[in-house]
Parts: C-alpha cells; sequence; structure tokens
C-alpha cells in the first residue's frame, strides 16, 4: 500500500493540538497487563530488569508511547501525521524515547529485533495484513504484539440539582446510539465504528493461532459535560467536516443535548453537568513463535 493509500485524519497543528490537551491518556493498567503478559512470554518478571525495544505504531503524539517509558530502554513511536510526530518531539523529554515519520506501512526498524509492538486506538486505520506480516518480521522470538483500544460502556448521572430525580445511567446500547448519531452528522470514516465495537472484527480479522483477550481492564472517569465534548472533538473526522461543511448548528452541541435528554438534566449547563464514565480496554496480544 502506498501513500495514497494511507488514510489522513489527524493532520495538521490544529487537530493535533485538540488531541493532546483533550484526548485522555490510557491508564496504568493498560501497560501494567501489557507487560505482564509479555514478561510471561519472554520469562522474566516485569520488575526483574527492563526489555530492550518496543514500537509503537500509530502513536499520535505520544500518549500510547510514554506510558510504556519506564518497561524499556528504547522506545520508537511512528506515526503517518507530520504534526503529530512534531508534537511529539516537542513535549518528549524522556531519553529513552524517539519519534518518527513514516509514510508507508514498513516500520523502520531491524528483523528480530522489537520486543513489543504495540498499537493503541491505531489499528482500525491500518491494513491489518501488513501490519502484522511487519510485526512477524520485526519481533524477536516470543516477541508480542499488542492492539489496544478504549470502550466507552456506560455513563452515570453525577451530582444533578434535582435530588428527587432517580439517578440515570446510559447503558452502552444508548450510548452507541448517540455516539453513533454523531459519528453520522460528522460524515466519519467508516473505520471508526471498529472503534465502538472494541476491534472485535479486527480480532477476527487476526489470522494468527495464539491470538487472545487479556483480562477485563475497567477505568473510571469523572467529567463535566463540556469536558466530554471536548474528549469527543479529538475526532479527526469532526474537523475536516466542520472545516469543509461549516455547518450552521455544531454537532457537538447536539450530542451534548442527547445527553442531557437521556439523562433528563436538559435545563443545566454543560459546566454544571457531571458524568462519571466507565470505560474498557479490551486489548487483543499475540506472540511470534
Amino acid at each position: 500500500m502506498n501513500k495514497a493509500n494511507l488514510i489522513r485524519v489527524y493532520e495538521g497543528k490544529s487537530i493535533t493540538e485538540i488531541y493532546f490537551k483533550y484526548r485522555p491518556p490510557y491508564p496504568p493498567i493498560v501497560p501494567q497487563a501489557i507487560m505482564e503478559y509479555l514478561s510471561e512470554k519472554m520469562g522474566s518478571s516485569p520488575q526483574s530488569k527492563k526489555f530492550e525495544k518496543m514500537l509503537d505504531v500509530g502513536c499520535g503524539a505520544g500518549q500510547s508511547t510514554f506510558i510504556f517509558a519506564p518497561f524499556f530502554r528504547s522506545i520508537l513511536g511512528i506515526d503517518i501525521s507530520e504534526a503529530q510526530i512534531e508534537k511529539a518531539k516537542e513535549i518528549n523529554e524522556t531519553e529513552n524515547i524517539s519519534f518518527q515519520l513514516v509514510n508507508d506501512h514498513r516500520f523502520p526498524v531491524e528483523d528480530n529485533s522489537i520486543d513489543l509492538v504495540g498499537c493503541g486506538t491505531a489499528a482500525h486505520w491500518l491494513n491489518i495484513p501488513k501490519f502484522l506480516e511487519e510485526c512477524k518480521r520485526v519481533l524477536k522470538p516470543n516477541g508480542c504484539c499488542a492492539i489496544y483500544v478504549d470502550v466507552l460502556k456506560g455513563i452515570s448521572n453525577v451530582g444533578q440539582k434535582d435530588a428527587e430525580k432517580p439517578k440515570l445511567r446510559l447503558s452502552l446500547i444508548d450510548i452507541n446510539d448517540i455516539v453513533i448519531k454523531f459519528s453520522q452528522n460528522v460524515h466519519a470514516h467508516d473505520r471508526n465504528y471498529e472503534c465502538y465495537n472494541g476491534y472485535k472484527c479486527i480480532y477476527e480479522e487476526i489470522q494468527q493461532g495464539n491470538k487472545q483477550w487479556l483480562k477485563r481492564l475497567e477505568h473510571e472517569m469523572l467529567l463535566t459535560l463540556s469536558q466530554f465534548k471536548a474528549f469527543i472533538s479529538t475526532m479527526g473526522d469532526y474537523h475536516i467536516f466542520i472545516e469543509k461543511e461549516k455547518p450552521s448548528i455544531d454537532p457537538l452541541d447536539v450530542f451534548a443535548s442527547d445527553i442531557k435528554r437521556a439523562l433528563e438534566r436538559e435545563n443545566e449547563s454543560d459546566d454544571d453537568v457531571k458524568l462519571l464514565l466507565k470505560l474498557d480496554y479490551n486489548v487483543i496480544v499475540c506472540t511470534k513463535q
């Protein structure tokens, strides 16, 4: 696949700054679970030593890279977005991490040189067979590939003004309906829907006998609706839509209205509506034999 076939929705400094500012970091449970799996396959304890090399594919501005810094002597993050790589280099204060721009599907590392290939919320943009082919090339024997994505599982009402009302909670189905409506409103790329189903289709696409899901990783975040809107605004497709279509009604405002209506808090400001987000981090792992 050449440059022209690469899907680019996170280009430019504006979306890069928004992504860096509002996209929440991965919680420690994610790298810890992945490192436990890698240590088991490599025959060592996560606390006993640092592994040599990691490659982070689709690293963005480093949100999925810096969390692994304590575990490796050297980490290379790669991405097709020049603006994201520039931001990653700008904020990088970690000696064992470097970043590199790539413009094809070939990893810029040697054969049999990598302990772990990580891919955080980026696999839906990749050609999975080509990605796995490169993983097989660059991983050491018993080296591992970890593909992971966050999945919003529920939203609970917090601190509503009317104490007499029941504390409503949005289920996974309710949330998906609202998020999918937003995605449709901004003409989001079809690949985004892989995230909403927790990478189940990507798991099926992996033709490797030792693939598996890691144990369920649960996490909670307390946000105002304004902060949640900022989180959702990190979707690159949204900014492409706003720039091209210049809509009279912001789809983010429609999204917020849908949330408030579902939680029966239509008369409150976005800043006053507090939400408890329940997330799962789905992690697919496989090992080079």
